[in-house]
């Protein structure tokens, strides 16, 4: 096609309109006019666009045909058969080549810069498609290294602008013969240019995968690096954000690369941060760069002090830099108030500097500074050192706690404050810690703290202050115990009545602070039901005009609150009116979903729901359409070309096959809300839920594998389990539940098999392994079928392959030569976050095994083979050993516990693994190889008594191993090996066939056994516990006078293990082992003088005493 057919006239004169269409009024019509040509004749429209750019002499014309070849170049055709491919793949090979040479000599010729910058956008767009489909453009890589050597500095700018976008255009050419083109862009005089190559390097050196290559360009980032300091200038800000962006970038992409050029690095940063010409925004983008140094590559950060002894003190004078607004004391809504950008940038980088460094780093510094700050006479600095300790809490946890007796004095003290917002600052600090350090702080602190905070509650002058005060109860109430709470109630409750009569903000913010601590108090909250459920009923009658929204909101979420917490035989004198009142809400506020009470309403009427139980049942008509209608939305998401697209607030942002979308927060909150409330409804009403639950399942279903919100995932799978026992409870047609757990089974386990694809999917898919065990437990035998059998195996196989994978980068991160203390302890968090998986994986092959016996086991072997291909191929990596001997032993404790005597066949492979894992360095290998023996004494028959007995030493070594008292992480594999020893003394050594000759004494291990369990009585591992006191209940029923001792000289010991038991709520939702357990604990305190239980019940806390005292009455 020859240049004199191209329409240029024509098209010249509708993009001249499109331009001068100010209003808008034909853009449309220009659009289809403009779509019409392109699908009729595509390579003519391509081939005049690039004609028009090349040649017109109107700027705004070559611009808007860049714009529209860029455009209609990357769309998609409509029809068909060939929707899978671009107009630009599409034209013939004469008509791109065409393009390409008019895109060069525009390259060339172009004057303008707008219009350069659209070209080089184009330019990139069109080559980048044309390389993913194997094409070739030689012609511009030598267009480009020729713009590179040009006089003209917007030929150079054009042509390192092109290679950052697209990088992969240098793909296969020496990086030495590259590396000149960048240095001398970074030594051109023109600072534009300068920045230009500094981002195409970037790009460039970001793709590098090999890191021998990398360093070649060393001395190049280091260049650039240097090139900063002259665009400090608020003449070259633009410039010096677009660099700015260059080290964030390879902050995040190559943080190695700092090991080299941190010192530089901080210097340079630290002089934008501290320029007072500058903009904050520019400022903060400085600031972006040091931290995603540190949380990219911490251990760099760590190994050089001067990182943090520079910055802290710059984020700490950033934090003083507030005014003393009187809109602060006069406001009628804080939410509104704008945000101080300082403050805010300050504080945030505190935190994720110590999340990301730890306490040992940063602390150092901190307390440097603060104990001055403190000291200052300007409010604004201790304001600063108490938010500065409020946001060290949460990384700094571990070092903090050691010396939190003497912050929490501290911090207290400044409650006291001459300045109402230094008041304001300690309030939200004692809030903050109450999060970041429970249950501690709320157990030894309690009394220091709450004498102190709610009187801060009087401060009738400010009521921002008041409002805080109430709103820091709410982190304390919600990590205490309902005793620790206990003394303070009479005065908490007091105040915060008087505060309903405040401003509209503090009540919002003390209804809030009632719900949370009626939540906490729990019962002990009925005392003080009759004067605030009025209180409550009446904002809800009077608060009716549209700005109380909220107020309502909060009121109704408090109503339910308190209602829960005081039972249904208080609340239901108060039913009606509530429910009345809930119901007219829910009828105003209509399909509503922006009304801030239609979300409160959400979460109220589930927790009525759960004090009325059935009788609530005649009320759902009105709740469950609702919640359906929320539970539906449509989750659709929105492209996003650039960060700028979207408000962080109020959009969650995913990647999905390469494409940066979001979709609005509230929609997926909301979503999530309603789904968890229909939990709660089908699993409190059972059958009665039958008529809503196969439309819920509908819904639920398709959002087992749901890629945009864990939390909507989670939700949707927590519901599975209580619908299907809603339909069986109520007698639907079993084809009817064949056909949903078909539909249930293939999506989690076809979701299971592919993986996570996001990390933040590992507690929902977690999940998916729960809901499909308990679906197990509800369907019971004949629910899997061969095929089903065959996805599980696969499931488990993915997630068996995950985590050894797992394994291998962290063998990989630990030889990293930065690697030091701190990345251990994130590594190990990493380690038990994939022991948590696997426990769940385990338990859903053990009820596998529960319900499909020996029909399973040619499906296990699957399993087993994936399993010793990795011991065969890694059998000098220690750390894969001791990762395939957690997973054998745990696996094989389901075979046993469900196959019985057959299990034996397979016990060369796992037994002499159990018996030595009981001393192994691993605490979740010793606690399965513990189960594990006691399931071979109870279930495995007579082939495994001999290992039995002989594994008891191991068993009483283990418990006497471990440190007193016992710490968190080892408690439940000392809890096995006490309920182990006594499976061996019942099922083995007096059992129906003991093993003869062993030289164990029945009589001298029970005696053993006695004074290991009544040190330390099992209290977390419920199923251990209720063994025990069936296992104990016996002994002590036929009067064994070992467990008696000589003239019930156990008696003592016994009566304070079952106390523990009881006052620990170990035995909770177990009716028949924990009224067993009341009773022969009634029966041995009648055989002992009174002082003795009086003694024992001395010796419990106050929570346990409470408990026990309320068990035993």
């Amino acid at each position: 096609m020859t240049h004199s057919q191209l329409p240029l006239e024509e098209l010249s004169n509708i993009l001249q309109r499109f331009i001068g269409d100010k209003a808008g009024d034909q853009i449309k019509e220009i659009q289809t006019q403009l779509l019409s040509s392109l699908r009729q004749n595509p390579a003519l429209m391509l081939q005049t666009l690039a004609t028009l750019l090349h040649t017109h002499e109107n700027p705004a014309i070559r611009k808007t045909s860049s714009v529209f070849l860029r455009t209609f170049a990357m769309q998609v055709p409509e029809t068909e058969e060939i929707s899978n491919k671009l107009y630009w793949n599409l034209i013939d090979d004469n008509a791109r080549t065409y393009c390409q040479q008019q895109l060069l000599g525009s390259l060339k010729d172009e004057p303008e810069s707008s219009v350069r910058k659209s070209l080089n956008e184009t330019i990139a767009y069109l080559t980048a498609q044309l390389m993913q489909n194997g094409g070739r453009w030689d012609e511009l890589l030598y267009a480009l290294f020729e713009c590179t050597k040009s006089p003209s500095s917007p030929h150079k700018e054009s042509a390192f602008k092109i290679i950052g976008s697209l990088p992969d255009i240098l793909g296969g050419h020496d990086p030495q013969a590259i590396k000149p083109v960048f240095m001398g862009g970074l030594n051109d005089a023109v600072v534009s240019v300068r920045v230009s190559a500094l981002e195409a390097l970037v790009a460039y050196y970001s793709d590098l995968e090999q890191s021998n290559v990398r360093q070649i360009f060393t001395d190049a980032i280091s260049l650039g690096l240097e090139g900063i300091p002259s665009l400090i200038n608020p003449q070259y800000e633009e410039l010096l954000r677009d660099a700015l962006a260059c080290f964030i970038e390879l902050a995040d992409k190559t943080p190695q690369i700092f090991k080299h050029i941190l010192a530089k690095t901080l210097d340079v940063i630290i002089a934008i941060m501290t320029c007072a010409d500058l903009e904050h925004d520019t400022q903060e983008l400085a600031l972006e760069v040091l931290l995603t140094v540190a949380e990219s590559k911490p251990a760099i950060v760590r190994k050089y002090p001067r990182f943090v002894q520079a910055l802290l003190p710059v984020l700490f004078q950033w934090m003083t830099e507030i005014e003393d607004e009187e809109e602060w004391y006069t406001t009628e809504d804080p939410e509104t108030e704008d945000p101080n950008e300082k403050f805010d940038a300050a504080t945030t980088a505190i935190d994720r500097l110590a999340l990301s460094l730890g306490g040992a780093v940063l602390l150092r510094e901190a307390f440097q500074l603060i104990p001055k700050y403190f000291g200052s006479e300007q409010w604004q600095a201790r304001h600063a050192a108490l938010f500065a300790i409020s946001v060290l809490g949460e990384g700094c946890h571990d070092v903090i706690e050691q010396e939190l007796d003497q912050v929490t004095r501290l911090v207290v003290g400044y409650l006291k404050d001459p300045h109402p917002r230094v008041r304001y600052a300690a309030c939200n600090a004692i809030g903050q810690m109450s999060t970041d350090f429970a249950p501690k702080i709320e157990k030894d602190f309690h009394e220091l703290i709450m004498s102190n905070l709610i009187p801060v509650m009087d401060d009738m002058a400010f009521p921002r202050v008041q409002a805080h005060a109430a709103a820091a109860v709410i982190n304390f109430a919600e990590e205490a115990e309902k005793e620790t709470m206990k003394p303070y109630l009479d005065t908490l409750f007091a105040r915060l009545v008087k505060l309903l009569q405040g401003k509209k903000y503090v009540q919002q913010q003390t209804i809030t602070t009632i719900a949370a601590v009626v939540d906490s108090a729990k019962d002990t909250s009925t005392k003080y039901y009759d004067s605030i459920m009025p209180i409550l009923i009446e904002i809800l009658v009077n608060a009716t005009s549209p700005e109380f929204a909220l107020l309502r909101g909060k009121t109704i979420e408090c109503a339910s609150s308190l209602a829960l917490a005081v039972g249904k035989e208080k609340f239901m004198p108060h039913a009606a009116d509530i429910i009345e009142l809930f119901r007219q809400t829910q009828v105003a506020i209509g399909e509503d979903t922006s009304n801030p009470q239609s979300t409160y309403l959400l979460a109220s009427w589930a927790r009525i729901c759960q004090v009325m139980k059935k009788d609530f049942v005649p009320y759902l008509n009105i709740v469950v359409p609702a919640l359906v209608r929320s539970a539906e939305l449509k989750a659709e998401a929105t492209l996003l070309d650039d960060v700028e697209d979207l408000v962080e607030e109020n959009w969650d942002s995913f990647y999905l096959e390469g494409q940066r979308v979001g979709i609005p927060t509230a929609i997926l909150e909301e979503k999530s809300t309603a789904i968890h409330m229909l939990v709660i409804y089908s699993r409190e009403l059972a059958e009665d839920f039958a008529p809503y639950a196969e439309r819920v399942l509908e819904i639920c279903i398709p959002l087992l594998n749901f890629v945009f919100s864990d939390s909507v995932k989670t939700a949707a799978a927590l519901c599975i389990a209580p619908l299907f026992t809603s339909l069986i409870k109520s007698h639907t047609a079993i084809d009817k539940i064949g056909t949903y757990w078909h539909k249930v089974a293939h999506k989690i386990l076809d979701t299971l098999a592919k993986g996570m694809e996001y990390e933040d999917e590992i507690d929902s898919d977690v999940q998916l392994f729960s809901t499909f065990y308990e679906c197990l437990d509800v369907l019971g035998e004949g629910c899997l079928n061969e095929e089903l059998m065959n996805m599980f195996v696969q499931a488990v196989n993915k997630s068996l392959a995950v985590y050894f994978e797992n394994i291998e980068k962290r063998n990989k991160l630990r030889k990293d030569a930065d690697h030091d203390a701190e990345d251990e302890e994130d590594l190990k968090r990493d380690e038990e976050n994939d022991s948590f998986i696997l426990d769940e994986v385990f338990r859903a092959v053990a009820r596998v095994f529960k319900i499909q016996k020996t029909s399973f086991l040619p499906h296990f072997d699957k399993i087993l083979t994936g399993i010793n291909n990795v011991l065969t191929a890694k059998a000098q990596d220690a750390s894969y050993q001791t990762a395939a001997q957690h997973v054998i032993v745990n696996v094989f404790c389901a075979v046993v516990q469900y196959l019985g005597p057959q299990s034996w066949n397979y016990h060369q492979l796992f037994l002499e693994r159990m018996v030595t894992g009981m001393s192994h360095e691993n605490v979740d290998i010793r606690h399965c190889s513990a189960l594990g023996i006691g399931l071979c004494a109870k279930y495995g028959g007579e082939n495994y008594f001999p290992v039995c007995a002989a594994a008891l030493p191991n068993l009483f070594n283990l418990v006497s191993a471990t440190p007193q008292p016992v710490p968190p992480e080892l408690i439940l594999s000392v809890e096995n090996a006490i309920s182990s020893i006594a499976k061996v003394y019942q099922y083995v050594l007096v059992g129906s066939k003991p093993p003869q000759n062993t030289g164990i004494d029945p009589n001298d291990v029970l005696a053993r056994w006695i004074d290991v369990y009544t040190a330390m009585p099992i209290v977390d591992d419920q199923e251990e516990a209720k063994y025990v006191v069936d296992f104990l209940g016996e002994l002590l029923e036929a009067n064994n006078p070992i467990v008696l001792g000589q003239n019930n000289s156990n008696l003592p010991r016994l009566i304070k293990a079952y106390a523990e038991v009881i006052g620990s709520e170990a035995l909770e939702g177990c009716e028949r082992e924990e009224a067993k357990a009341i009773q022969t604990f009634k029966i041995m305190a009648g055989l002992v003088p009174a002082d003795v239980p009086q003694s024992v019940f001395a010796s419990l806390t106050p929570e346990k005493q409470a408990i026990l005292q309320k068990k035993v009455q």
